[in-house]
């Protein structure tokens, strides 16, 4: 026979189990992650997004205003352009600079295409990362500002 205010150890363990589902779920939902702020980054040079490649990138101090024309200049030399790309990994230098590793596939269109894979820098400013866009290579992305 059970008695009044006795709980049941199973109950106890089910709503902890339920408190801690929920906190991982906060926790990761709260902010970009390097790695998803690359695949935005790429995803917007793809699409030839330039709203999208301006709020997932930095160029330095420069302002968004001085960057358009120039990623607008970089996504007309690059339109035929066609890649995919495959994220890695990532590393944290310290709490505000990571690398993500991505291996690269240019020229899709070709057959035998092999992959080729680059360091994609990615720093924190304002509690967001952002692709610094400054430091990658033409031979990531043809045509890249300067």
């Amino acid at each position: 026979m059970k008695r009044a205010g006795k709980v049941s150890p199973l109950v106890i363990l089910g709503v902890l189990g339920f408190v801690g589902i929920l906190a991982v779920v906060f926790l990761t939902r709260t902010g970009t992650s390097p790695a998803q702020r690359v695949s935005q980054f790429f995803t917007a040079l793809g699409k030839a997004d330039i709203d999208t490649i301006l709020e997932s990138s930095t160029f330095g101090e420069r302002p968004d205003e001085e960057m358009r024309p120039k990623w607008e200049q970089c996504l007309e030399r690059s339109k035929y352009y066609r890649f995919a790309m495959q994220i890695k990994e990532t590393t944290y230098t310290n709490d505000e600079e990571a690398t993500v590793a991505v291996d690269m596939y240019q020229n899709v269109t070709n057959v035998n295409i092999a992959s080729k894979r680059f360091q994609i820098p990615v720093v924190k400013i304002n509690g967001e990362w952002k692709v610094d866009a400054r430091s990658l290579t033409r031979q990531a992305y043809p045509a890249l500002p300067r």
